[in-house]
Parts: structure tokens; sequence; C-alpha cells
């Protein structure tokens, strides 16, 4: 069960077992200058309100989701990673 994720026109296969930890920070950062509230972030990204919240919170996150906060945050995946 592999997802392909497109990032500036670069593909990668990741296995859907596979995590990533977000910079928080920097999340936190992005969302401030943008204006955005956590519920605003989940509408924008189609990521949940629980699951941005754990993310800010430390907890690690699918490629999937990593993928589409930073498409919601305007940035580059690699740059919200940490």
């Amino acid at each position: 069960a592999y997802n392909e994720i497109r990032t500036n026109n670069s593909y990668f296969l990741k296995n859907r077992g596979d995590s990533m930890r977000v910079n928080a920070l920097k999340m936190q950062i992005l969302m401030g200058k943008k204006n955005l509230t956590i519920k605003e972030l989940a509408y924008k990204s189609a990521v949940s309100r629980q699951t941005i919240s754990c993310i800010k919170a430390g907890k690690s996150c699918s490629p999937q989701v990593a993928y589409k906060l930073s498409q919601a945050l305007d940035i580059d995946m690699q740059e919200l990673l940490e």
C-alpha cells in the first residue's frame, strides 16, 4: 500500500506506515503570519483540527498530512519538516 506524493515536480513513494515530524514552531509561526487559526488551517488543508493539535504538541504525522499542511501554508514540504 504505497501512496505517491508530489512536491515541486518531484515524486516520492512513501509507505503508509512512514511518519514525519513537522516542525511545530515553524507551523505556528506560519499560521500567525497568515492569521490562520487551527480551525481555518484544518479547513484549508483538509486535515482534522485534532491532527493539527497533535502535530503542534510534537506528534508525528503521515507524509500525506505533512504535504497537505505545506500546501495550505504555501511552502515546500521540506521547509515544514524538522
